[in-house]
């Protein structure tokens, strides 16, 4: 997933039906072992892109409600909050891939 924005605003939370949380991860090599962290707030800088993909910055669902198969659809709806503390909503539709993919 990419997002950007055209002016400067922060991804405040993430959330879908399919999870009882949804949060931004990040993933850092610690010492040649692979650890994964809550990120919190996303910053997006105007006219930055910040792309979320396995390995990196990503969504991780919690408490999953019930077992994701490839080939699903889930939605995520995601709330942003720009510089004049407007806040905004997107319903984004993730397709779920295989492992590794």
């Amino acid at each position: 997933m990419k997002i950007s924005s055209t002016s400067t605003a922060r991804l405040l939370s993430a959330e879908s039906d399919i999870a009882k949380e949804v949060q931004v991860h990040t993933m850092q090599n610690h010492e040649g072992v692979m650890k994964m962290r809550e990120h919190g707030q996303l910053e997006i800088s105007a006219g930055q892109t910040v792309e979320l993909a396995p390995g990196g910055l990503h969504l991780m669902l919690m408490g999953l409600k019930k077992p994701l198969a490839a080939g699903d659809t889930l939605n995520v709806k995601l709330t942003f909050e720009d510089a004049k503390k407007v806040k905004s909503t997107a319903v984004v539709a993730v397709p779920v891939r295989p492992i590794g993919k």
